[in-house]
């Protein structure tokens, strides 16, 4: 019992310190303006818990509501004796920094994740958290996952659509 208490204790601590690092940047270095890519986008990156190389692909859409974009994707990750196939249904808020050409953006969502072994396969859902910045069509960002999702995920992508103000 008592590992499973540290494990708890271990993902609030990051989920309080995504949420505070998230709110921080938008009180000190943001407008009221927000930018946002509407379109295609692909990403590759690395994960932990499985340790993976992954590749993927996103749509983003115009904003919902003013001020939030669901941003649907699928991820393919390799290694670790297994493939996984997820897919997300995040939804991200993108806000534009002040005097500055780039925007941090941080969402959640869940997650349906697929595990395939050899002559196995299991699926299960999670929950993830993240946060990312942008600059132009460029982007990177950090995944923390609950449940049946990658517990750590790290990727760079590019949005192909268009960029509006």
């Amino acid at each position: 019992m008592r590992t499973i208490t540290k494990c708890c204790r271990a993902y609030a601590r990051r989920f309080g310190f995504l949420a505070a690092a998230a709110a921080l940047v938008l009180l000190a270095g943001s407008s009221s303006a927000f930018a946002q890519n509407v379109g295609l986008g692909g990403v590759v990156g690395i994960s932990g818990g499985p340790n993976q190389f992954y590749v993927g692909g996103n749509y983003t859409t115009p904003a919902i509501a003013g001020w939030v974009q669901a941003r649907p994707n699928v991820e393919i990750g390799f290694g670790d004796s297994q493939t996984l196939l997820a897919v997300n249904f995040d939804f991200i808020h993108n806000q534009k920094m002040k005097k500055h050409p780039a925007s941090i953006y941080f969402g959640a969502g869940p997650s349906f994740n697929t595990s395939f072994t050899t002559g196995n396969s299991t699926t299960g859902a999670g929950f993830d958290v993240l946060v990312g910045a942008s600059s132009g069509h460029f982007f990177g960002e950090v995944k923390l996952g609950v449940g049946n999702s990658p517990t750590l995920k790290a990727g760079i992508g590019y949005s192909f659509g268009k960029r509006l103000p």
